[in-house]
């Protein structure tokens, strides 16, 4: 059966207080923190302690019967003050347990006493740059003088609230009593990575329960716990392969979060500093010179840069449209137009006209659509030839009689996509004009007054085609001449 606590007033004795660190704010600095308890003789916990106190700034404690103890709190209860002891002791509570005149801080688990229940410290950072990596060790004393085995695990947490249990350090005592118990150190060590800033918090936490066995627990105790921080990329001290460290996780800034000075052609645009950033080998951003400058017109993967951005440009266009149906045995063939059709981009070759057909009646031409629109090849139809230029193509059909000549002058070309009949050439011997899918060809000529459809702007005169027109003109003037004559 275990052996319940006494109720009682530990003797407080006046020793001196040897180790500040125990007795007042717990700081970090750059050389670390340590706590021993040298000075402490189990006279309690208060906000502000006196000889023999430890400051409850640095302490909570949870778990005995008297109530917890929060962050600057007051505990001065008998469980609190069980004063000083050399071991073997049967009451539940808080002792400043001694071995060889070392003072530590001990715990004597009862019935009601730690099981559970947690000790806490509180360490402060007093640098002006991030605590990244720490390394953490303390001992634990062990007075195994019981059949019973104890618990005392480590955990820690930057804000009291979420902990991370450490296994690795986990510890018990052991089940079976020693013949001749004597105090016994276990020195724990851990390291743990995190990020603590100026004037923040590490809360360390120690954890403990019964695990096996039997009657009354042993006693056990902490000292000498060591925080020392050591060098880690991030805590704002370059030091050993780092060529820089500024204590922070920006990678836009003159040092990269690798602790090594950020370059043009890291793949991090450096604020201030950089327009862009090609990444190595200028795999990020290929509109991006080694100089970290946006480019512009610059040729890149499936388009042209634009200020720093790839810009998709459209490749040459497509097939044109459809063959144009065969003529009958004195008809024409048929042309057919290969044009490019861009789909956003710009083309960058224009349609070819077909092939005029022989003789009979004109084809029917198949423009395809140009997006820009080329210089178009002429086509040869009849005795005439006659193409189409970019935009939606057109024919020319100036077909021949029979034989397949034409009657007068050559087709002229149809720009724009329109064609006229003959265009500017004379009419065909009995042929009739083909339709064309990608323009439209037409029978008349264009509008008196209007302009016609090569882009010139020029007005296109009432009246008969341009052929006819000139053959008047020969005539009357042939006509003026003679009556001339008979006049002298």
């Amino acid at each position: 059966m275990r052996i319940s606590k006494l109720v009682g007033i530990g003797c407080a004795l006046a020793f001196g207080l040897g180790h500040r660190a125990a007795l007042a704010d717990i700081t970090i600095g750059d050389s670390g923190a340590t706590v021993n308890f040298t000075g402490f003789t189990g006279a309690g916990f208060t906000s502000s302690p006196t000889a023999g106190q430890l400051s409850s700034s640095d302490w909570s404690i949870s778990g005995f019967s008297d109530g917890d103890l929060n962050f600057g709190g007051n505990a001065t209860g008998p469980d609190y003050t069980r004063g000083p002891s050399t071991g073997g002791v049967a009451t539940g509570g808080i002792y400043a347990f001694s071995a060889t005149a070392n003072v530590f801080l001990g715990i004597q688990p009862g019935t009601d006493d730690f099981t559970p229940g947690t000790l806490t410290a509180r360490f402060k950072s007093s640098v002006t740059h991030p605590l990244v990596k720490l390394q953490i060790s303390y001992k634990i004393l062990t007075y195994n003088d019981q059949a019973r085995s104890n618990s005392l695990n480590f955990a820690w947490s930057l804000d009291n609230v979420t902990y991370n249990p450490v296994a690795a350090v986990d510890f018990a005592t052991p089940a079976a009593a020693d013949t001749t118990p004597a105090w016994v150190a276990t020195t724990k060590t851990t390291t743990i990575t995190t990020s603590i800033a100026t004037n923040g918090y590490l809360y360390l936490r120690w954890t403990g329960n019964e695990v096996s066995g039997t009657g009354a627990s042993d006693e056990y105790g902490l000292d000498d716990i060591v925080i020392t921080p050591q060098n880690a990329c991030g805590d704002g001290v370059a030091s050993g392969s780092e060529a820089c460290d500024d204590g922070n996780t920006s990678n836009t800034d003159n040092c990269l979060n690798t602790c090594v000075q950020a370059t043009c052609g890291d793949g991090f645009i450096r604020t201030g500093g950089e327009q862009c950033d090609p990444g190595p080998g200028g795999t990020t951003n290929p509109c991006c010179s080694n100089a970290c400058t946006k480019l512009t017109g610059t040729v890149c993967p499936g388009g042209m840069c634009s200020a720093g951005t790839c810009v998709p440009d459209a490749s040459a266009g497509g097939q044109g449209g459809d063959m144009g149906m065969a003529g009958d045995t004195s008809a024409g063939g048929e042309s057919a137009g290969i044009g490019g059709d861009s789909s956003g981009g710009t083309t960058t070759t224009g349609g070819v006209g077909g092939r005029g057909g022989r003789g009979g009646r004109g084809g029917r031409a198949a423009g395809g659509m140009s997006g820009g629109g080329g210089e178009p090849s002429a086509g040869m139809s009849g005795g005439g030839t006659g193409g189409s230029s970019g935009g939606t193509a057109g024919t020319s059909a100036a077909g021949t009689s029979n034989a397949g000549t034409s009657a007068s002058g050559t087709s002229g070309t149809s720009a724009g996509g329109h064609s006229a009949t003959g265009g500017t050439g004379g009419s065909s011997g009995g042929a009739k004009a083909g339709s064309s899918n990608g323009g439209s060809s037409s029978t008349k000529p264009p509008a008196p007054g209007s302009t016609d459809d090569s882009g010139c702007g020029c007005a296109v005169p009432r009246g008969p085609s341009h052929g006819t027109l000139a053959l008047v003109t020969a005539g009357a003037l042939v006509t003026l001449l003679r009556r001339r004559r008979r006049r002298g």
